[in-house]
């Protein structure tokens, strides 16, 4: 698992009993801005010099930070009715 600022990769190396093959399984995660991922899970696949590049699927998610670093779930209460002694 290799961690690189917000974004993350995450591989798994399969190297297969046929001779010189090796195939990569891989999920990145791409942070492209504050509140903007994108999520790839890759199989790449290298036998005899040809290579091969698969993308499973393709994810774009909001993280939720804005702009002005407040969480968007943490909506403001209404004020004075906030506590009722």
């Amino acid at each position: 698992m290799i961690h690189i600022v917000n974004n993350k990769i995450s591989l798994i190396v399969v190297i297969t009993e046929v001779p010189d093959t090796i195939i990569i399984i891989g999920l990145i995660t791409v942070l492209i801005r504050q509140d903007l991922s994108i999520s790839l899970a890759v199989v790449f696949s290298y036998e005899n010099n040809d290579v091969r590049l698969i993308i499973i699927f393709c994810n774009v998610y909001r993280t939720g930070g804005n702009r002005n670093g407040k969480d968007q779930n943490s909506r403001q209460k209404p004020a004075g009715k906030a506590f009722s002694h």
